[in-house]
């Protein structure tokens, strides 16, 4: 329990900038497809957006994605012998039905790292996708930075979203 607070107290700092008005776009510019492109159904691909007017969000609110990430991420234990600490910003596409996809590490950390928050991502339950204005549902993109610390205290190690200091 004691490290579910600290999750949700490290994530709640970052929380109004993450995932409240503050988005953080991955660029200024949508992500998009050129205007001819197709999907192998043949229909038109939607362009990826930077934002929306309602942000995707994970099903169960911030504090179940903490619980998520804090049950399904496994400190490396080469990163941990190494003692390294920081964090590892993955992006990826939240679409239409709220699958993630396109999942992609920004900035990397230490490769077991990486390959973690990866893995643990791939596995994630839907989202609650983005809307439009008008309510449409549409793919955005998203970034989500994951710390790596280790506990001092009782040296049990720490993975949690956290938001890069401005």
């Amino acid at each position: 329990m004691n490290k579910i607070k600290q999750l949700l107290a490290l994530f709640l700092l970052a929380s109004a900038s993450m995932f409240g008005q503050n988005q953080i776009p991955v660029s200024a510019e949508p992500v998009t497809q050129p205007a001819n492109s197709v999907d192998f159904q043949g229909s038109q691909v939607s362009s990826v957006r930077a934002s929306a007017e309602t942000m995707p969000s994970f099903v169960g609110g911030d504090e179940a994605m903490i619980k998520y990430l804090a049950d399904n991420i496994k400190y490396p234990q080469t990163a941990k012998k190494g003692k390294v600490e920081g964090v590892v910003y993955a992006s990826f596409v939240v679409d239409k039905e709220g699958n993630m996809t396109n999942i992609a590490i920004k900035k990397g950390l230490h490769p077991e790292c990486d390959t973690e928050v990866l893995r643990v991502l791939g596995k994630m339950p839907k989202w609650n996708p983005g809307k439009d204005a008008t309510g449409q549902l549409v793919p955005v993109q998203m970034t989500l930075p994951v710390k790596f610390k280790l506990d001092t205290k009782d040296s049990k190690p720490i993975a949690a979203p956290t938001q890069k200091k401005k």
